[in-house]
């Protein structure tokens, strides 16, 4: 009988190795993941930012330069350096804002998906709490049977 409260406080002692050893260290390595995800993400979206910037500012400089030039410099300013085909200034100015729009859209997105892998990672950081108090209560329901073997050793000697 003695011997059945060393072997329950073992168990519960070995699993609560196993629930922290290998339940949060798994957990552990997916939100650093996650976490490498989000890095990797906002690195797009200040590129994106970036790029974009950049590219409406040139873009606004040519609208001005152009505006006090003449059409045929206009057209081949507009088709050759930028590839757009625009028959006015206001049609440039309209690609502008669309494009924009459109950055603004898959930025919005990234976002999102920042959102959406931070909240996974939150959840598995409260898991990962819940887990250690659940690998603690283990542990002290171990040690807790293995005095109960050494206090029954004391009282009923021999008895095995």
């Amino acid at each position: 009988m003695k011997v059945c409260f060393i072997v329950i406080g073992l168990l519960f002692s070995i699993l609560s190795i196993v629930l922290s050893y290998v339940v949060i260290d798994n957990n552990n390595k997916e939100i650093v993941a996650l976490e490498g995800e989000v890095a990797d993400l906002e690195k797009q979206i200040d590129f994106m930012w970036q790029d974009s910037s950049e590219r409406q500012l040139s873009m606004q400089n040519v609208v001005l330069y152009l505006s006090n030039n003449s059409m045929l410099i206009k057209d081949k300013v507009i088709r050759d350096v930028f590839n757009i085909e625009a028959n006015s200034i206001e049609e440039l100015l309209e690609m502008l804002r669309s494009e924009k729009a459109t950055v603004v859209d898959e930025i919005n997105d990234k976002y999102l998906e920042i959102v959406v892998l931070k909240d996974k990672v939150s959840l598995l950081e409260f898991r990962n709490k819940n887990y250690r108090n659940g690998a603690l209560l283990l542990n002290i329901i171990g040690l807790i049977f293995i005095l109960l073997y050494k206090e029954l050793s004391e009282i009923i000697p021999n008895h095995t």
